[in-house]
């Protein structure tokens, strides 16, 4: 069952931000109503006209009843109650009603109004309170509980096993060094040989060198120069290796 009472002052303005802050909220509520749920709307009369097709579209079994005083004086607001339909279908007759409980005079709500409604049971199961906003670590970690990635297909896709390190099958040279740092692979790389652990840097520059000399003229030529700069992590010793 589902009551939407928007909490308003008195006011003879009608403005269109109000007309659209109240159909929102009713088509907000209506998709958290369970199929032949009751809706029990509360809002000025005059708002009827504007949700008029959207209510006969989506409820059935449509009544209108004015508010108790001292509310209806200040307010003139009615309570309108519903069924949520199955599917959503138009109902011409059901808009017009709803165009005329918004201009003739209605009967005030009694203790036991009639018809009577009958408020569906709640489906077998846990229940489940939810807010609207989502926290994202909360629904991280769903995800992995019960999600996609709990099937190892998907994660052996995205994520597969680590192949071992493959070692060359001779020593790097220069040239094999110097590609490795201009592609960044040496950046902050930890490396461990006999007790040793060494943090890695490199870096790749264009340097220019002298080749000839005469008088008229200097002819100089671009070389690439490599450096490695190792962090020795138990001494705190820096070496700037040249290559």
């Amino acid at each position: 069952m589902a009551s939407a009472k928007p909490t308003r002052r008195p006011s003879t303005s009608h403005d269109g931000e109000e007309r659209r802050s109240e159909h929102r909220f009713l088509r907000h509520c209506t998709r958290y109503l369970a199929e032949h749920g009751v809706l029990v709307f509360i809002v000025p009369r005059q708002r009827l006209p504007v949700s008029a097709r959207f209510l006969a579209a989506h409820y059935r079994r449509l009544a209108c009843w004015a508010f108790p005083d001292p509310e209806r004086a200040a307010f003139d607001q009615v309570v309108l109650i519903g069924c949520r339909r199955a599917r959503p279908q138009p109902d011409p007759a059901a808009e017009q009603q709803l165009h005329r409980w918004a201009t003739e005079e209605l009967r005030a709500l009694t203790p036991a109004p009639a018809p009577l409604y009958t408020v569906p049971a709640t489906p077998a199961g846990d229940l489940l309170f939810r807010t609207r906003t989502v926290d994202p670590l909360a629904a991280a970690a769903e995800a992995r509980r019960t999600g996609l990635w709990t099937h190892a297909t998907i994660t052996d896709a995205l994520w597969p096993p680590q192949a071992p390190r493959p070692r060359p099958l001779l020593p790097l040279r220069r040239g094999h060094l110097a590609m490795l740092v201009a592609a960044g692979f040496l950046d902050n790389l930890c490396l461990e040989a006999n007790g040793q652990r060494l943090l890695v840097k490199g870096r790749t520059a264009k340097e220019l060198v002298l080749v000839t000399r005469t008088r008229e003229q200097e002819v100089r030529r671009e070389r690439l120069h490599t450096t490695v700069v190792a962090l020795d992590l138990a001494t705190g010793t820096i070496t700037d290796i040249a290559a």
